[in-house]
């Protein structure tokens, strides 16, 4: 066997190789997103790491800015002030705020949320921490650590 043979072969070998693993990959994505529900809210809450009390509410692709703009709500009653540490029942929502995050393939991705205000027992109001930034960070963590 010559070696334009054996290469030949190694080569179609290697091909088939990787279209195996194509179709191993394109199967576990169709398990995850068919069998699982797995919508893209739920996606990028999975990837954004937010609990329970946040939900992701839309998704929109401006593909003429090649942007992505997740949106977020906070859903519970009450959070956690963060100057006295008490919980509080919400007062109300501060304007839209937007935050910087790590792209989604070659879309630039934001955050929106209109995140809650509490008044603690001081009678004082305060905008509850958000789980994706630092306080006055208009970028998330994620992006900040990448950064660095």
């Amino acid at each position: 066997m010559n070696s334009d043979t054996l290469s030949y072969i190694m080569t179609e070998k290697l091909n088939y190789r990787i279209t195996e693993i194509l179709v191993l990959l394109g199967l576990l994505w169709i398990t995850i997103f068919a069998e699982k529900k797995m919508t893209p809210e739920r996606f990028y809450k999975i990837i954004l790491e937010i609990d329970g009390n946040w939900e992701v509410t839309s998704i929109e692709l401006d593909e003429l800015q090649e942007e992505v703009n997740v949106s977020i709500s906070y859903n519970k009653q009450k959070a956690i002030d963060p100057v006295t540490k008490e919980e509080c029942s919400i007062y109300d929502h501060r304007d839209e705020r937007r935050w910087r995050h790590l792209d989604t393939m070659q879309y630039k991705t934001y955050i929106k949320c209109c995140v809650p205000r509490v008044k603690n027992s001081l009678g004082k109001v305060n905008t509850i921490d958000v789980p994706w930034a630092e306080k006055l960070e208009r970028v998330s963590y994620l992006l900040e650590k990448k950064s660095n």
